[in-house]
């Protein structure tokens, strides 16, 4: 692979705001915007930086191909912050009739939610953006090592908040952290 190419594309991306990067990567996946290009599944670019959207782009696109879809992508989407009009439709993740609190369900589910909780960090900052967490209980959480006792203080911090923390915690925990 050379790597002159895989540079340029790594810099135009490095260049890009993080916003940009997102949209970049949302078209990158979109199977009707690229005909010539297969799309990117969004799982590979979920979690993405400049350096690894460059890299998976590569991977799919190969060196010769990888700036020409970047490019398409580019004036697709519309460069230089100018919106242009793309078709697509919004699939729910649960219809919002799903999204109704469940009265004790924290305390009821207590158990489960310490053993299943995989990604904590979107329940924290959901927590934290609601102002029921403040930055200082954030961290105490952190400094926790395992996995499990990370979510057991998370939960039992949650049941000592009250009710607007626990219909917090259910509807992240719905839209898959755990």
């Amino acid at each position: 692979m050379e790597d002159g190419k895989e540079d340029v594309l790594l810099r135009e991306l490095s260049k890009l705001p993080i916003v940009e990067l997102w949209r970049i990567q949302w078209g990158l996946s979109q199977s009707n915007l690229l005909q010539d290009f297969p799309p990117i599944p969004p799982r590979w670019l979920r979690s993405a930086d400049a350096c690894s959207t460059a890299k998976t782009m590569m991977r799919c696109y190969q060196e010769d191909r990888a700036p020409a879809v970047l490019a398409a992508v580019q004036s697709l989407i519309g460069g230089n912050h100018q919106v242009r009009p793309v078709r697509f439709t919004m699939i729910p993740l649960r219809p919002e009739s799903d999204l109704k609190p469940v009265q004790g369900f924290v305390k009821t589910q207590r158990r489960k939610l310490i053993s299943r909780i995989q990604r904590p960090s979107p329940i924290l900052e959901a927590l934290q953006c609601c102002r029921i967490l403040n930055a200082s209980e954030r961290e105490a959480i952190a400094i926790y090592g395992a996995c499990k006792d990370r979510n057991r203080v998370l939960v039992d911090l949650v049941l000592r908040k009250g009710e607007e923390a626990h219909w917090n915690m259910q509807t992240d925990g719905r839209r898959g952290d755990f």
